[in-house]
């Protein structure tokens, strides 16, 4: 019954956050300037005129409608025209799309751009909501019963720094409600189908999802099903191999792919390469192409400390905090465990649980969220991490957080 409760609290939790969050953009938007930079706008379509709602759907939510939120409302409605979209995975505007046709007789009250916009909108609420609870389950089945730290840290995924992205037209609303329900439901012993196919169609939504991977593999080794484990890595990455495969087709293997006149001259105007354009992309020159870590390194300078520059250094003090709390999380774990990280936690010893520590168990999220802090350090923009990592970091992080601090105004404000 007590677990009923919490569910219950983290639910009216996660909508009213939502709520609040989705307020505060509104005044933001409406009552401060924007800040003006050259970044990607989708293509408008000569089609696209005013409609009685517009007004309304643009002052509410017009603030959601900035930076990668472009890239997904852009693909949503025209597909991967240009060559910097590759970097956005397709399960989101998917999904938007699919959406939106079912909403299309809307289209006399909205323009779709902003009919979009509200679909997205609503459907990232959604899976906030659904994530929320997700990671909820998912901390309680790795937890001891009594362990209050489920509700901790589905509270902290709510009230995170970065909750405005699970709210854009961003994937990471999506993307961390299939990764915790897929990992609850491994955890949990359900159908084991049911949880691949979630790990894996988070493959499509974001490329981080590979290494959830990770979670289902080490189970099986550990229980010495080898075949399986096999077996999903060849499965599980389907998803990301397939976008690979299209976006190579539609960028080297099809010159003859036309777009209409406004794609293309969107297209000249801000310099983007089309798809069928000439030149090819360089990917379409190597023997093993990767397009997506191509557009990441040509358009986002992603790569070993490509980012390690001196007008980067706020973005770095920014992340601080976050990454030595996971960092030296990560450190205790390995202290406290150290037999058990030597052996990949596959030696089968059962380890009693250490106070103020995770259980042994949870070795692959320790590894998954240490991983992804130093991935961000050398290879990103740093300034990412806390999306990225997301609540993971909450999970390893929260234990050793209100186990040191002891503070009786965070525990009264948790509980």
């Amino acid at each position: 019954m007590e677990r009923v409760a919490e569910r219950n609290k983290i639910r009216r939790l996660a909508i009213t956050s939502r709520i609040a969050i989705l307020s505060i953009q509104c005044l933001a938007s409406n009552l401060l300037p924007h800040h003006e930079t050259d970044v990607f706008e989708a293509a408008k379509s000569p089609l696209d005129t005013p409609r009685p709602l517009d007004p309304v759907v643009s002052f509410l939510f017009g603030g959601l409608m900035r930076w990668d939120g472009q890239y997904f409302l852009h693909v949503a409605r025209h597909g991967y025209t240009y060559l910097n979209t590759l970097a956005f995975f397709p399960l989101l505007p998917m999904a938007g799309s699919f959406l939106a046709s079912l909403a299309s007789p809307l289209t006399v009250l909205l323009s779709p751009p902003l009919l979009l916009l509200l679909l997205f909108t609503g459907l990232n609420f959604y899976c906030f909501v659904r994530a929320a609870l997700a990671l909820y389950d998912l901390t309680a089945a790795l937890m001891p019963i009594r362990s209050i730290l489920p509700y901790r840290a589905a509270v902290l995924f709510c009230l995170s720094p970065a909750s405005i992205f699970f709210s854009a037209p961003y994937s990471e609303s999506l993307f961390a409600m299939l990764t915790f329900s897929g990992l609850a439901r491994l955890n949990t012993l359900q159908p084991f189908p049911s949880s691949a196919l979630l790990l894996a169609l988070s493959t499509a939504c974001r490329s981080n999802g590979l290494l959830n991977l990770l979670h289902p593999i080490h189970q099986h080794l550990r229980f010495r099903r080898p075949h399986l484990a096999l077996l999903l890595l060849l499965v599980l990455p389907l998803p990301f191999i397939l976008f690979q495969i299209f976006s190579y087709g539609r960028f080297c293997l099809d010159p003859h792919y036309s777009l209409p006149l406004f794609l293309i001259q969107h297209a000249q105007d801000n310099e983007y390469l089309v798809a069928g354009g000439t030149p090819p992309p360089p990917f379409c020159l190597q023997s093993l192409a990767l397009p997506y870590q191509y557009v990441q390194s040509s358009h986002w300078q992603v790569g070993f400390l490509r980012y390690f520059e001196w007008k980067q250094l706020p973005n770095f003090l920014l992340a601080a905090p976050l990454l030595f709390l996971v960092i030296s999380c990560g450190w205790r774990f390995f202290l406290d465990y150290t037999g058990h990280c030597l052996t990949l936690g596959l030696s089968g010893t059962r380890h009693k649980l250490v106070q103020g520590q995770l259980p042994a168990h949870t070795l692959p999220m320790v590894v998954h969220a240490v991983f992804l802090a130093l991935f961000c350090f050398f290879c990103i923009h740093v300034q990412v991490d806390g999306g990225l990592k997301a609540a993971f970091i909450n999970f390893i992080s929260v234990k050793n957080f209100a186990h040191s601090l002891k503070k009786k105004l965070v525990r009264n404000f948790l509980v």
